[in-house]
């Protein structure tokens, strides 16, 4: 903490410390003029802040301007995922999961599989098949995923599809486990369902509350 207060007039000085500051930044983008475009995770991945930072306006207090990144970082996060929501219904999945952040392609992904089972589960009143097709539908799409891993992908691909099939598979289990239990189809308040970790995507809420999309 001393060290980072102490770098009053390089910013970039604390750039080693930022990956002990925030999980999952490994450092942030400095342009020539020293503002701040972006943060990129160790994995070499880079998010674009929706509003460049510039430290120099915070007249060397290293503690204003790193609450900024960290309100520009919730900011942007929560502007990628809203384009990423937007994006995932027109395109294949398989191509828009090699389009986005990991972040993005994990929150998405939940967002959307929650929409589905809570569609089919509420379906099963009228559909008794409805969950079963859900479950067929997560199958599907984890057999596309693990055909990408056996592809040609770089490594940050590969480390976010990695994660990505760890989901599938557990949205399947789920799923087909809705499916073959009684009592469940219609009842979208039951309790198999909801003790499980859903998402649910929010319109945006005022900039004083937390990011809606959790």
């Amino acid at each position: 903490m001393l060290e980072i207060l102490s770098e009053t007039k390089d910013p970039t000085r604390v750039q080693p410390h930022l990956k002990k500051c925030f999980e999952g930044v490994d450092r942030l983008r400095f342009e020539a003029n020293g503002d701040i475009s972006g943060m990129v995770s160790i994995e070499g991945e880079l998010v674009p802040l929706a509003t460049r930072i510039r430290p120099a306006s915070a007249n060397g207090a290293v503690e204003k301007w790193l609450v900024q990144v960290e309100s520009g970082m919730v900011e942007s996060m929560r502007q990628v995922v809203t384009q990423g929501v937007a994006a995932y219904a027109p395109e294949r999945r398989g191509e828009w999961v090699l389009k986005w952040p990991g972040q993005v392609v994990l929150a998405v992904t939940a967002i959307f599989w929650t929409q589905d089972v809570s569609a089919a589960i509420s379906a099963g009143a009228s559909d008794p098949s409805a969950l079963a097709g859900c479950a067929a539908r997560c199958g599907s799409q984890l057999n596309d995923v693990v055909g990408l891993v056996r592809g040609e992908l770089s490594p940050l691909n590969r480390a976010t599809l990695s994660a990505l099939v760890v989901m599938d598979v557990h949205a399947r289990d789920v799923a087909a486990a809705l499916a073959a239990e009684e009592g469940v189809a219609g009842q979208p308040g039951c309790f198999s369902w909801t003790s499980q970790l859903r998402h649910y995507f929010e319109e945006q809420r005022p900039a004083d509350e937390a990011c809606g999309w959790w």
